[in-house]
């Protein structure tokens, strides 16, 4: 349901304001250290034995606590590195 909110919106927005969606890399994960972050977590996550929605919500709790500050720095920091290397690759894929 909440997708279908959102790609609705989406849809209003793209009819209502044609012509003012923004360029973006085709490969924009790579500059977004939530996506890292979400890896890391579903590398913890794997080695987790869930059977219900509640156990997942514990397990993802566990697994973000485990997510060291140290790592989250590193995310963050190599943001510039991120940027001048997508931007190398006009949009590219990058190794990060």
């Amino acid at each position: 349901i909440q997708f279908s909110i959102l790609y609705d919106l989406l849809i209003c927005l793209c009819t209502c304001l044609p012509g003012v969606m923004m360029d973006w890399p085709p490969q924009s994960p790579d500059l977004n250290p939530i996506e890292h972050i979400w890896s890391e977590l579903e590398n913890k996550l794997d080695r987790s034995i869930v059977h219900s929605k509640e156990s997942i919500w514990v397990e993802l709790q566990k697994a973000w606590g485990n997510i060291s500050v140290e790592v989250l720095r590193k995310y963050i920091d190599t943001m510039p590195e991120r940027c001048a290397a997508e931007i190398a690759a006009k949009g590219g894929h990058t190794r990060y």
